[in-house]
């Protein structure tokens, strides 16, 4: 998992660059995004990328059961 972890962003450019950069990866089933929120900016990144990429996994499983 490639993970991208977004800070100080509009949800509006958040969304753009997600749209962006997925359209322009090979493989972007494999890209994570993020945006950092007061508690992850208080945590150690090897905790936050975890968690993201438990997340990750999660919502792969979902889009396949959804599909």
């Amino acid at each position: 998992m490639k993970t991208l972890i977004l800070h100080d962003f509009s949800q509006d450019e958040v969304f753009k660059i997600m749209d962006l950069v997925k359209k322009n990866w090979p493989d972007p089933a494999e890209l994570a995004f993020a945006m950092s929120t007061p508690l992850s900016l208080k945590r150690k990144l090897k905790a936050v990328l975890n968690e993201l990429e438990e997340e990750h996994r999660y919502f792969q499983t979902q889009d396949k059961i959804n599909h």
